[in-house]
């Protein structure tokens, strides 16, 4: 059974598109917009992915660990 309930979605004149589950937009379900997981897509869209502080402090973390290793 699943955590969540499904998200929203609904067929355009582009195709599928789904809810981003932060900012609430609809946007086309494929990779320009969302990262794929394992049986579908990330809740958030790419953009909120990007502009979310704890991603960004875990990205500027791992760039560190990565210079470290290589210097």
């Amino acid at each position: 059974m699943s955590r969540h309930p499904p998200r929203p979605r609904r067929t355009t004149e582009i195709g599928e598109e789904i809810q981003c589950a932060k900012c609430k937009e609809f946007w086309p379900a494929d990779d320009e917009f969302f990262f794929a997981r394992p049986g579908g897509w990330r809740s958030w869209c790419k953009a909120c992915c990007a502009s979310d502080p704890k991603i960004l402090a875990s990205k500027a973390r791992w760039l560190d660990r990565q210079r470290g290793a290589h210097g």
